[in-house]
């Protein structure tokens, strides 16, 4: 089943900075960015040219898996094969 998890968009990683469609977590992960947060305002389904900051909350859904590879890749590790 699909669960949902929280990621905090840190200063000096990788993704802040760079659009979700650069990320492109979904088809490095498998998780789903549902909605981001920023200054306490929650943009659901975000569009994939929008830009990552550090502060960002990202709300992900998917196995435990997939939410284990988000937080590598947020992380700016390399992913291997999922």
């Amino acid at each position: 089943g699909s669960i949902v998890e929280n990621f905090v968009v840190l200063e000096k990683t990788p993704p802040a900075g760079r659009s979700l469609a650069e990320m492109d977590i979904r088809k490095k992960t498998g998780a789903t960015v549902i909605a981001i947060v920023r200054e306490n305002q929650p943009i659901s389904n975000p569009a994939p040219d929008f830009v990552l900051a550090a502060g960002d909350l990202l709300i992900v859904m998917g196995t435990h898996r997939s939410l284990s590879a988000v937080q590598s890749l947020l992380a700016g590790e390399t992913l291997g094969k999922i």
